[in-house]
């Protein structure tokens, strides 16, 4: 699935967030809002090492494509093609925002997933099982066990160079799509519905 492909009438690609009530504040207040760092530190405390890898490489992946993150933008926002994914706690909204083409950056939802869990995504099934094998003959047991230790640049390496495969989302299923701004404006917004 491309981009082209889920453009809509109005020429726009439609995708789903869910934000607290302070990203809407501030967009009401200042025409857009952006992640920063200390706000992933914030919501994700000790294990926020893991999301930062996952979202440095994503960022590094994004602007050698020529997706580049404005000043302040720290982290992307993320969109769902389909908002059976999204979750929220009680007083965040459910934002059905429109962007055009070339501000999204698409992606495999599922094979994110695998990044955010810091795991090899390999070509199919038997790739990956295939790396595992190769794993546990090293006495590491999941990819997220090379990332905690100094010990395997080789592996996390390895690992790293296969995430690049989410963002090959040919075979994806449209509810699997999901994607990246790098701002949410005012002017995206199409409705926000209090969870």
């Amino acid at each position: 699935m491309n981009r082209d492909s889920l453009l809509r009438e109005d020429g726009l690609i439609h995708m789903y967030t869910v934000q607290a009530k302070v990203v809407l504040d501030c967009i009401e207040r200042d025409g857009l809002s952006f992640v920063k760092k200390e706000y992933i530190q914030k919501k994700y405390g000790e294990s926020s090492w893991i999301f930062s890898e996952a979202y440095s490489f994503f960022r590094s992946y994004a602007e050698s494509a020529g997706f580049f993150a404005p000043s302040g933008a720290d982290s992307p926002i993320w969109l769902f093609n389909s908002p059976k994914w999204l979750y929220g706690d009680t007083g965040f909204y459910l934002i059905e925002a429109a962007f055009q083409k070339e501000r999204i950056l698409l992606f495999d939802r599922a094979k994110w997933q695998k990044v955010l869990n810091l795991s090899y995504v390999g070509r199919d099934p038997e790739d990956e099982e295939a790396f595992l094998s190769r794993l546990e003959r090293q006495g590491i047991q999941t990819g997220f066990d090379a990332f905690k230790t100094p010990f395997y640049p080789s592996v996390k390496s390895e690992i790293k160079k296969s995430w690049e495969r989410i963002f090959d989302t040919e075979n994806t299923e449209a509810e699997d799509i999901q994607g990246a701004v790098w701002t949410l404006k005012r002017e995206d917004i199409v409705s926000a519905k209090l969870l």
